[in-house]
Parts: C-alpha cells; structure tokens; sequence
C-alpha cells in the first residue's frame, strides 16, 4: 500500500470518529441545572424512583465536581 492510500485512509478515519462524536454529542439534553453534585444526584434518583427510562447523568459545570451540575439525558 502506498504512503498516499494509507495517509488518505486515516484521513477518512479522522473525518468518520469526528462526524461519529459529533452525532453524539447532539444527542445529549440537558433536563436540568443544579448548584451541587448532591442536589443533581438527589433529582436523579427521585426520577428514578418514579420509573423515568433514562439514561440520565450528572455532569459537573465547571472543574469542581461537587460544584455546579447539569442533569443530562443521554
């Protein structure tokens, strides 16, 4: 295989997991806003508790993981 086919086939691959990660990231919604960890865990375990189907996640806002949180479904 030449240097050329093998530079233009990881160029492809590069293009395909950017356009991959990108579908997946729209997919994501963000169901609520809450100013700690604990309050977003709260929310999601009530939801839980009365059947939501998920998937849902904590996320942190900002590099303080007990900080802000958004509640995101996936």
């Amino acid at each position: 295989m030449s240097i050329r086919k093998t530079i233009t086939a990881l160029a492809l691959c590069a293009a395909g997991m950017s356009v991959a990660g990108a579908g997946t990231a729209l997919a994501e919604e963000v169901v609520g806003e809450f100013p700690t960890a604990q309050a977003c865990s709260d929310k999601l375990q009530e939801l839980a508790d009365h059947g939501d189907p998920g998937p849902l996640f904590c996320a942190p806002v900002t590099d303080d993981q007990n900080g802000p949180n958004n509640l995101i479904r996936d």
